[in-house]
């Protein structure tokens, strides 16, 4: 995705003469983007002016990019996130053709920041307030339908006026391009993220989409853990990553370092963003690097280094380690991980309570700064009460403690969970401790060995050595949640040195096409997909199979966006037939010369009130008397544009003779404006029903299709 950014920016910036924004959640990222971007600028021997900024700058370097920055002296502007909040001053003049967020989360921790992308997309701060008039309509609708009243006609009115004011805005044209992308993208439905949808006419999606080609490994260490951890780096050799558990932090990852370096290995440990530590890696004059198993952890999201990264070891199951002391060391989001774990041990009504609360604190959460979180744990800690906000959040606080307390001061609850099979409780000097396993500090630590590039997914390799066989049993259980085809396998299972030439035959070749000396056919492993159904409502349906779908509005379209693994699927539906008899033409729309029976079809009109469907353009609906009429063939228009985007069309409507004639009028519009569409048949709306059949597709049935031409046209006749 990083890739695509850049090359997009590129382009933005020399086919369109526009402005380029990039934004990145960390300082290393910002520079590596900077590296790469200079380094595709070189190769293709143009000349465009790119600024960054970034906290490793010098003094005299972080102002002269503020006065780059300033002055508009660039055609590329790459900075974190945290930066556009900070700065907004010095940018809020500026506008860009295109905006790209590599990091959708660390955007959205400050939820102005939404109102901040649009302003510089070219949106007048009028047009976003009458956006968000638009949503608090809506809501007042929905209730003012619910329980009626006389408010509810002055409602439609309002918001029937203030669409059409913003439709006319929209119609202009004149906005840039957002791109968001995120390795997990977990924002949540906030009105003003809803202003993506309003404005842009997309949604964001929750689902994890991953490409994946790691070999997932572990063993049982029999000597000590840290010595053990070094020895098999020691094994593999340079190009290594080496995480510690969370609870163990970085006194847990200076001793293995320090273990490392008795074997003669150089290693550094990477608690933060250095451009030093990173050279001397990326080099080779480090060996290895060390640092924290966590998904917060620079160097487990923030390392995008493919030709150099080979393995990553991991000496103790990622784990997080709760204490269930609250009220000493409160912090919101291991209660929320708590809750999560407890809720099927409690009652019905303590589980409602407790989704409650969670739903409650993940709101509340991004809300506060660290600085603000800890003087309300001082507070907590003191017997003090804060007020105004943080006097809110305290409330909320110590009442999720105090249900916590209650909760675990129960025998059959702690029996419960030192019987789980997934998690430990454990206790350490009078003090109880919850071990849960981290699956997603796991996916991400262990995907920096296995990256995207022009021959495919890098092979890499992870090593896992158990220190706790409860949170590894768990950590198996959750991994598959997010990437089901995870085979786990012990490391005295597998050849290790037939591994190994797999990941350095990898990183030679990415290697050499980074230095330009290698050329070869791009090998896609994720195709782009259109899936065509019948019902809007079966759309939406096998969406939601592939998790929480990201929404794109086409027109009256509805696009469904979703990752089946080796394909990213849209999901649209074409609302039934969308050709049929014409009337008025020859016999009830069938020609007949000199024997030969010819069909003549057209577009179907339908009347958006009653629901009548015609095959002429009409004023007036003669059935019920609306004027409000949707025409198949502006269906047709939106799908031929979308067809265009996708490698391949597949046709999935109703399995019957109906639904191959409607599959093949779809395909005979669409086949001008894709290269390949394909057939696919299934009986049953099941997930794995459309995993099969879009893993067999056909070509569709002539015969089926002829079957349904004469049978209309005895219908007619």
């Amino acid at each position: 995705k990083t890739t695509f950014g850049l090359v997009l920016a590129i382009y933005v910036a020399l086919e369109e003469k526009g402005k380029v924004y990039l934004l990145f959640p960390s300082t290393l990222l910002v520079q590596q983007a900077h590296e790469r971007l200079e380094s595709f600028i070189g190769r293709l021997g143009v000349k465009l002016e790119v600024v960054s900024y970034h906290a490793n700058l010098t003094k005299k370097q972080a102002s002269e990019a503020k006065e780059r920055i300033a002055k508009g002296e660039y055609q590329i502007r790459i900075t974190t996130s945290s930066f556009l909040a900070r700065n907004f001053q010095l940018l809020e003049n500026r506008r860009f053709h295109l905006i790209f967020v590599d990091d959708v989360d660390a955007l959205l921790r400050r939820s102005k920041n939404v109102d901040r992308v649009l302003k510089l997309l070219g949106f007048p701060q009028e047009v976003i307030d009458e956006a968000l008039m638009i949503l608090e309509l809506r809501s007042k609708l929905r209730r003012a339908l619910r329980v009626g009243g006389k408010e509810l006609e002055k409602i439609r009115n309002l918001l029937d006026s203030a669409q059409e004011r913003l439709q006319k805005f929209l119609s202009r044209g004149k906005t840039g391009l957002l791109v968001v992308s995120g390795a997990s993208i977990r924002a949540r439905r906030t009105k003003r993220i809803k202003l993506f949808q309003e404005l842009l006419g997309f949604q964001l999606g929750s689902r994890l989409e991953m490409s994946r080609n790691v070999a997932d490994l572990y063993a049982h260490p029999k000597k000590d853990l840290m010595v053990e951890a070094a020895e098999l780096a020691k094994r593999l050799g340079g190009g290594g990553l080496l995480f510690v558990p969370m609870h163990g932090g970085l006194p847990m990852a200076q001793e293995l370092a320090k273990q490392l370096e008795k074997l003669g290995i150089k290693a550094l440990v990477y608690g933060k963003a250095r451009r030093r530590l990173l050279e001397a890696f990326k080099s080779g004059e480090v060996d290895v690097l060390v640092g924290v198993a966590s998904s917060r952890s620079p160097l487990a999201r923030g390392l995008d280094l493919p030709q150099r990264v080979r393995y990553a070891v991991f000496a103790g199951v990622p784990k997080i380690k709760i204490s269930l002391e609250f009220r000493e060391e409160f912090k919101p989001y291991r209660a929320v991980i708590l809750l999560a774990r407890l809720r099927d041990l409690l009652s019905q009504r303590e589980r409602r309570q407790a989704d409650n609360y969670i739903e409650r604190l993940r709101r509340l959460s991004p809300l506060l700064s660290p600085q603000e979180k800890q003087a309300i744990l001082e507070a907590m800690q003191a017997g003090k009460q804060l007020k105004g906000f943080l006097g809110k959040a305290q409330k909320l606080f110590s009442e999720v403690a105090q249900f916590l307390e209650l909760v675990l001061s129960r025998e059959e609850i702690r029996r419960a969970l030192r019987e789980n099979p997934h998690l430990s409780l454990v206790e350490e000097n009078g003090q109880y401790f919850l071990v849960v396993p981290d699956a997603v500090a796991y996916i991400q630590a262990s995907g920096r060995t296995s990256r995207l590039y022009a021959g495919g997914v890098s092979r890499g390799l992870s090593v896992i050595l158990v220190d706790d066989d409860v949170a590894m049993q768990g950590l198996m259980r959750e991994v598959r949640w997010f990437a089901e085809d995870v085979e786990w396998k012990s490391l005295d299972e597998v050849d290790l040195e037939q591994l190994i030439s797999e990941v350095d035959r990898d990183r030679e070749l990415i290697a050499k096409i980074l230095r330009g000396e290698a050329s070869l056919q791009l090998k896609d492993p994720v195709k782009s997909c259109l899936l065509v159904v019948e019902s809007p409502n079966k759309a939406r349906t096998i969406a939601r199979f592939f998790g929480k779908p990201s929404k794109r509005r086409i027109g009256s379209l509805t696009l469904y966006e979703v990752s089946t693994g080796d394909k990213v699927l849209g999901i649209v539906a074409s609302g039934g037939h969308v050709f049929d008899l014409a009337i008025g033409v020859g016999l009830h729309g069938v020609l007949v010369n000199d024997g030969e029976i010819t069909p003549v079809y057209a577009p179907i009109t339908r009347c958006r009130r009653c629901g009548e469907s015609y095959t002429e353009p009409r004023d007036v609906c003669p059935k019920c008397g609306g004027k409000n009429f949707e025409n198949k063939l502006d269906i047709v228009q939106q799908l031929r544009g979308v067809a265009g985007e996708v490698d391949i069309v597949y046709i999935g409507t109703d399995a019957d003779s109906e639904g191959e004639k409607i599959g093949w009028d779809i395909a005979q519009a669409l086949s001008p404006y894709t290269d390949q569409i394909r057939r696919i048949e299934f009986h049953e709306i099941t997930r794995r029903a459309i995993l099969e059949a879009l893993n067999s597709p056909r070509e569709i049935d002539v015969r089926l299709v002829g079957a349904q031409l004469v049978r209309r046209v005895e219908d007619r006749w």
